[in-house]
């Protein structure tokens, strides 16, 4: 037996699709922390030390309890949302969730 890792035969579409997912996922999440350092009001090293350990579903959490927390205030800082806004934020928050998620199921 061998003490080389197993790695399946090369398929260059599959290869393509994961690394694209890589590169749209950490895309993603990049948005995502922009989110939060957007939300708490503050500049991007402070942001990034509150996002630097956190894993998605944690940033995910904290992006949503922070616009919950804004988009309750009186006095909000920005216009009124809509329905229909707010319907397709949680949406994405749930979608990604779940994405993340899947992506740890083990194969």
């Amino acid at each position: 037996m061998s003490n080389e890792p197993y790695l399946p035969a090369r398929d260059v579409k599959v290869e393509r699709a994961v690394g694209r997912f890589i590169i749209a996922w950490g895309a993603l999440e990049r948005e995502i922390d922009s989110a939060i350092h957007d939300l708490l009001f503050t500049n991007l090293s402070t942001g990034m030390i509150v996002t630097a350990n956190l894993a998605m579903r944690a940033k995910l959490d904290l992006v949503h309890a922070l616009f919950e927390t804004l988009r309750c205030e009186d006095g909000a800082v920005w216009r009124p949302i809509s329905e229909d806004w707010e319907a397709r934020f949680d949406k994405l928050v749930n979608m990604t969730a779940k994405a993340n998620a899947e992506a740890r199921i083990p194969i």
